[in-house]
């Protein structure tokens, strides 16, 4: 009897082990809470053996998946771009399609480089408005003349990603604005446009033998590169807070203004600065941000500026005279890949990493971006 009850509790103890609720995932809870206030646009995969990154980025929430654009004024699951960023191997990227059904890797992974030796992107990535490709931006820390682009291109019929020369940012051609000086690119950003035959991308300039810099715009599409177009006559010193290295730069076409987000460490405080300039002056009108003390990922089309800095979402309105923090909400396991024009209505989109027995797949989700605030904690 003593048995029977021995081998009767020994099984009750097994069921309970095997019946514990699995170990509570602080990243996955947080994720798992904003996503509920969003709209899951789909999900992709999943993907088996993938050949990027090390075996250490197997399971990592970091991988991103970048939703192509489809030329009709919306995004596509069907077809995009896979990114992953390891201390070991650097900036990697591949291209990933749907066929039959399921989702493939088409052609080898393509190394973007070594990941940035500062706190700034090494590379800025998006999928362009035509078909299967992408374009990466590039910033050398140490020479700045060879900050470039690459847009590759991925075929399904040939089942190739087949990436194409790299080009300067700074072309230098007798074309306004890059006449007599030359001039070196250290900040850029992509603003969205509802237009779907191209992508507005602009540019912060300085000479490289002054402290003068410029602002740029140049409208891509892979029609053909158009000449930048000089968004301020004149050039204009703005170095006492940008400093004379890389920062990330925004220029809001609506309000007419520009910022800056400019790592302070080891120079002055630990942390970011932002600041704000709204003329074309000498020394153009400008002041900081006191209240955005994180990195700033993106210019809103709201006008609002986002940061993730530390998985964390921060909306600020840098139309107030210190930058007001509006939202503040725990990212997890969500990745920030952007915002896009759907429609008529632009779309902050987030990606979720998930592994499933070693397999990875995505959730990618969207909000508006005038409701983005909504999801404060």
């Amino acid at each position: 009897m003593k048995n029977v009850l021995r081998s009767s509790l020994l099984c009750l103890s097994g069921a309970l082990v095997t019946c514990s609720p699995p170990p509570f995932n602080l990243d996955i809870s947080a994720a798992a809470r904003v996503a509920s206030k969003l709209t899951l646009v789909g999900r992709v995969g999943p993907l088996g053996d993938l050949m990027m990154g090390s075996e250490a980025s197997q399971g990592s929430p970091d991988w991103i998946f970048l939703p192509e654009k489809d030329g009709l004024g919306g995004v596509t699951l069907q077809a995009g771009f896979i990114y992953l960023s390891t201390p070991a191997d650097g900036d990697q990227v591949a291209f990933i399609a749907s066929a039959g059904g399921k989702y493939q890797k088409y052609g080898s992974s393509q190394g973007l480089g070594a990941v940035s030796s500062d706190p700034y992107p090494a590379h800025v990535l998006q999928s362009v408005k035509s078909g299967h490709n992408g374009i990466s931006f590039q910033f050398d820390d140490v020479t700045p003349a060879n900050n470039g682009y690459t847009v590759a291109q991925g075929d399904t019929a040939a089942n190739t990603f087949i990436p194409v020369v790299t080009k300067q940012l700074m072309p230098i051609v007798s074309a306004p604005p890059f006449t007599s000086i030359t001039k070196n690119v250290v900040g850029l950003s992509i603003y969205p446009d509802p237009d779907p035959t191209l992508d507005r991308m602009y540019w912060l300039a300085r000479e490289q033998a002054t402290t003068n810099y410029i602002e740029a715009r140049l409208d891509y599409n892979l029609g053909g590169d158009a000449n930048p177009i000089q968004l301020r006559p004149g050039t204009y010193d703005i170095s006492s807070f940008a400093g004379t290295g890389r920062v990330l730069y925004y220029y809001d076409p609506v309000a007419g203004r520009s910022y800056v987000s400019v790592w302070n460490s080891p120079a002055g405080p630990a942390g970011w600065s932002t600041w704000v300039w709204v003329d074309n002056l000498t020394v153009p009108t400008h002041w900081q941000l006191t209240t955005i003390a994180n990195r700033v990922d993106a210019l809103l089309t709201t006008g609002e500026m986002f940061s993730t800095e530390g998985n964390v979402g921060r909306v600020y309105d840098p139309a107030s005279a210190a930058g007001t923090l509006e939202a503040r909400f725990t990212l997890g396991t969500l990745r920030f890949i952007g915002e896009a024009y759907v429609g008529a209505t632009p779309m902050v989109l987030f990606s979720q990493a998930l592994w499933i027995n070693r397999e990875l797949t995505f959730n990618v989700y969207s909000i508006p971006t005038s409701q983005l605030a909504s999801l404060a904690e």
